[in-house]
C-alpha cells in the first residue's frame, strides 16, 4: 500500500515520543526543553501530540516544535510542516508546510524529501514542476526510501521530469518490488503484461500481479481476473488460473 501522508507523521512522532510513558518522564523532558535542549523541545512536541505522559495538545505541540524548528532542528521541522499541511493545532497552510518540508529536506530528513516531491508533483504550496519532484525524490530514494525508488522509476519509466528511459525506470520499479511494495509489484506485472521496458512476458506478469494482489492491492486483482490468472468460482471464490 501506498504510504500516505499521515502514515509518514504519525511514525515520526511516535518514534520520537514512544518513551514518554508517565508524566515524570514528560517532566524531565520538560525541564530541559525549557533549558533550551532542542532535542528535548522537538520530544515534548511529539508529547502533546501524541498523548503520551501529558494531555494531547497539538497547539502546545505546534509550539515546541516551532522552538526546535526555528534553531535548525530537522525533525521538528518535518512535524511541523506536518502540521500545517494537516491544518492540526494550527491553521491549514500548503505554503508554510512545503517551506518546512524544503529547509528539512535540505538537511537530509529522507520523510521531508519525500513529502516535498509530492507537493511539487501535485502543486500543494509550490508550483507543479516535475523536474524538481524528481529530485526530491532521487534524494530520498539514494536514503533506501522504497516508495520513493517506486516513483522516481515511475518517473523515468514514462519520461517525467527527467529524460526518458525505460529500462532504468524499471529496475527501479523492480527494486521496490522485491522489497515487498504491493504498488510496485503491480506496476512491474503491468511491464510484463504489456512489454513496456521488458520483453513481454505473460508467466512473469502473472507472478508479479498475484504478489500484489495477495497484499490486498484490488487493481492487481482485476488486472488478474481480465487477463485470466484468476478465475471466480461459483460464491464468489477466487482460484488460480
Amino acid at each position: 500500500m501506498k504510504k500516505t501522508f499521515l502514515t509518514i507523521l504519525l511514525s515520526a512522532a511516535l518514534a520520537m515520543g514512544a518513551t514518554a510513558q508517565n508524566s515524570k518522564e514528560f517532566k524531565n523532558a520538560m525541564a530541559d526543553a525549557m533549558a533550551g535542549n532542542v532535542e528535548a523541545q522537538c520530544y515534548v512536541g511529539t508529547c502533546y501530540m501524541n498523548g503520551n505522559g501529558v494531555d494531547e495538545d497539538p497547539a502546545e505541540a505546534m509550539k515546541w516544535f516551532r522552538m526546535a524548528s526555528d534553531k535548525g532542528d530537522a525533525l521538528s521541522q518535518f512535524l511541523l510542516g506536518s502540521l500545517y499541511f494537516k491544518g492540526i493545532g494550527v491553521e491549514q497552510n500548503y505554503k508554510e508546510a512545503a517551506r518546512w518540508f524544503r529547509k528539512s529536506a535540505t538537511q537530509g530528513n529522507v520523510d521531508s524529501q519525500y513529502q516535498l516531491a509530492v507537493c511539487y508533483v501535485e502543486g500543494i504550496g509550490v508550483g507543479k514542476d516535475m523536474k524538481e519532484a524528481t529530485h526530491w525524490y532521487e534524494q530520498a530514494a539514494n536514503q533506501g526510501d522504497i516508495q520513493a525508488i517506486y516513483e522516481l522509476g515511475g518517473c523515468y519509466l514514462n519520461g517525467e521530469g527527467v529524460a526518458q528511459d525505460k529500462e532504468k525506470g524499471v529496475s527501479m520499479i523492480r527494486t521496490a518490488a522485491e522489497k515487498g511494495l504491493a504498488q510496485a509489484q503491480r506496476s512491474l506485472g503491468i511491464c510484463y503484461l504489456n512489454g513496456d521496458g521488458v520483453k513481454e512476458d505473460k508467466a512473469q506478469a502473472k507472478e508479479w500481479l498475484k504478489k500484489a494482489e495477495a497484499q490486498g492491492d484490488t487493481i492487481a486483482s482485476g488486472i488478474c481476473q481480465d487477463n485470466g490468472f484468476t478465475i471466480i468460482m461459483p460464491g464468489g471464490k477466487k482460484q488460480d488460473n
